[in-house]
């Protein structure tokens, strides 16, 4: 009985090992799917798992004594041991792979974050150089537009200055044509004035005459013949002086109102003269005045600038 027990203990001992050798295979085989590493040692544990196999089969069928299945058993130990380390082995390289993958990741995120920062601060100096330049183009805009501003103005005063300047010549002319037109209509006044006073002059010594002839022949009384010629005589002698003396007057008369408006044409003219000075004046005191409000100006604006 106990001769016949012992192979069986060896045959339970012997597929106990190839049991371990079993599933030391096939964690060996399961850590081979993951690295290389653990392909090497386990097929290093299956040869070894294979061998003890061998051994104890043939140590099985051999013989039945107890050496045998010690030894047998002990390969089966080895077997487990060697298997034990294939696994811790194979989960050592996973563990090894696994930190390799997560460090990979890392850093493979480290450098998306470093790209992003990079294209954001890219994307913010851009943005501050369009906003420079667009502020300098405005500043550029305004600056011609303050220049526009100052020609426009420069222009219009020039053309409000011409304006002006036509306005008081017109205005010049005007009042000159109104007072030459005055003076011819009292020249005027004048000469009708004198050919009514030569007419009441005549009328006058007309009406002398008649008086004078009337007296005569009432004093005379009679009708002589010679009497009537010699009054006909001084009559026509002091009709011909008397119209004499009126020619001669007549041309006194001119010759002092011509002196008369020879000096009043001098005054008019000093007159004139002296108006042109002062208005001469007041145009030099105004464009001197009008060229230092320009400095003014443009020394402001040379300020502002700075």
């Amino acid at each position: 009985m106990l001769a016949q027990g012992y192979p069986v203990s060896s045959s339970s001992s012997s597929s106990s090992s190839s049991s371990s050798s079993t599933s030391s295979s096939s964690t060996s085989s399961s850590s081979s799917s993951s690295s290389s590493n653990s392909s090497s040692s386990s097929s290093s544990s299956s040869r070894s798992s294979s061998s003890s196999s061998n051994s104890s089969s043939s140590s099985s069928n051999s013989s039945s004594s107890s050496s045998s299945s010690s030894s047998s058993s002990s390969s089966s130990s080895s077997s487990s041991r060697s298997s034990n380390s294939s696994s811790s082995s194979s989960s050592s390289s996973s563990r090894n792979s696994r930190i390799r993958s997560r460090d990979k990741d890392r850093k493979e995120t480290e450098r998306e974050r470093e790209r992003e920062r990079r294209d954001k601060e890219r994307r913010e100096k851009e943005r501050e150089r369009e906003k420079e330049r667009k502020r300098k183009e405005a500043e550029r805009k305004e600056t011609e537009k303050e220049g526009d501003r100052k020609e426009t103005n420069r222009e219009r005063r020039q053309t409000e200055k011409g304006n002006k300047k036509q306005k008081g010549d017109r205005r010049e002319q005007r009042r000159i044509k109104k007072k030459r037109e005055k003076h011819r209509e009292k020249g005027r006044e004048r000469e009708r004035e004198r050919k009514k006073e030569g007419k009441r002059e005549r009328e006058r010594k007309r009406k002398k005459e008649k008086e004078r002839k009337k007296e005569r022949e009432k004093e005379g009384g009679g009708h002589m013949r010679g009497e009537e010629t010699e009054k006909e005589t001084e009559k026509e002698r002091y009709k011909k002086g008397d119209k004499k003396g009126d020619r001669k007057g007549d041309r006194k008369g001119d010759r002092e109102r011509k002196k008369e408006r020879q000096k009043d044409t001098e005054k008019e003219t000093e007159r004139k003269r002296e108006k042109e000075r002062q208005r001469e004046r007041k145009r030099e005191k105004e464009r001197e005045r009008e060229r230092k409000r320009d400095k003014r100006k443009n020394r402001g604006g040379d300020k502002e600038k700075e």
